[in-house]
């Protein structure tokens, strides 16, 4: 009987919730889309972003991400006396916060990933009187949107934000997170 009074409470003891382990510790995203901006003349340009990232997650809800970008246009531009398209190619370096990544959390995902880097644009700007055939620039940019997670594979839709210092695009785009790890 002594030993069961020592015991009971033991029994009755709440349990630590064991924490809820990642959905993904490291994912693969690649997504296209569509956008269109201004390019400081009054002329809409079209464009159409293509990216490959990698994230990987750095403490709970929080990842660092890793991207290649790049963005093509068919509307030309006459950027310092040369009419083409103000293509761009983009590497950037950001932080992705998802509201969730558990494996016991909804499969729709929302995020918010904010980056900046480094690229290069094939227009130039009106006051660049040497018109370089790639113009290196830094850039920053933000993007928001959802994951549907179903299972180890997620339908990405986002819209974004990318600084280019001729054409800066508003974008939707479509993809898919594969889990690596």
């Amino acid at each position: 009987m002594a030993c069961w009074a020592v015991v009971a409470p033991l029994l009755e003891a709440p349990v630590a919730a064991r924490p809820d382990p990642a959905r993904w510790r490291a994912r693969l995203a690649v997504e296209a889309g569509a956008g269109g901006a201004g390019d400081g003349q009054g002329q809409v340009v079209t464009v159409f972003p293509a990216t490959l990232e990698l994230g990987v997650q750095v403490w709970r809800y929080l990842s660092v991400t890793a991207a290649a970008e790049g963005i093509l246009s068919t509307t030309p531009v006459d950027g310092c006396g040369v009419v083409r398209a103000p293509h761009a190619a983009l590497g950037t370096v950001g932080l992705r916060g998802d509201l969730w990544n558990g494996k016991s959390s909804p499969w729709p995902t929302p995020f918010l990933e904010v980056h900046g880097g480094v690229g290069g644009q094939r227009a130039g700007g009106p006051s660049d009187a040497s018109c370089p055939r790639l113009a290196p620039f830094g850039t920053g940019g933000v993007k928001v949107g959802v994951d549907a997670w179903l299972g180890r594979v997620a339908v990405t839709v986002a819209f974004s934000y990318d600084y280019l210092p001729v054409a800066a695009p508003i974008s939707f785009h479509l993809g898919a997170n594969i889990v690596l790890f």
